[in-house]
């Protein structure tokens, strides 16, 4: 079977709202596809509001999701950033793990490291450890 896009982005927000679930929170779907977010979380009576992003493995010891939509408008393709007052964080799931980054640590694109990189740079370096959901969730 082929797995396109769409049904790769379907994939990432159920195993998402799965790793909430599995900690005790509760997720709430919106109703009719018209919201920026793709779910709602309750944190211990804090309402988030969540949107899933597939991860790019990077090949480099990286991974990085794109902080922004995409569409086709009218034969051009087109971006469109998300706002404070739409989202509260992203979120994604790679290597088995879910990750969550607060809408105002994000640019167009967020890259994360798993392993050190090659040239040795570490000031810069967002690590995965800091963003897995278990830990940024002790934040909210």
């Amino acid at each position: 079977m082929d797995i396109n896009s769409n049904f790769k982005g379907s994939i990432t927000e159920m195993e998402c709202a799965l790793a909430f679930t599995k900690l005790g929170y509760y997720i709430s779907l919106p109703f009719g596809g018209q919201a920026r977010y793709d779910f709602l979380a309750d944190i211990n009576g804090k309402i988030i509001r969540v949107q899933v992003k597939t991860a790019k493995d990077n090949g480099n010891g990286s991974f990085s999701i794109e902080c922004r939509n995409s569409h086709y408008l009218q034969g051009h393709h087109t971006h469109t950033r998300y706002g404070k007052d739409e989202i509260d964080y992203f979120a994604t799931f790679f290597n088995n793990k879910c990750y969550l980054f607060s809408i105002e640590d994000c640019g167009s694109t967020k890259t994360i490291r798993f392993e050190k990189p090659s040239n040795g740079i570490k000031s810069t370096i967002n690590w995965c450890e800091d963003y897995e959901l278990e830990e940024v969730i002790k934040t909210i």
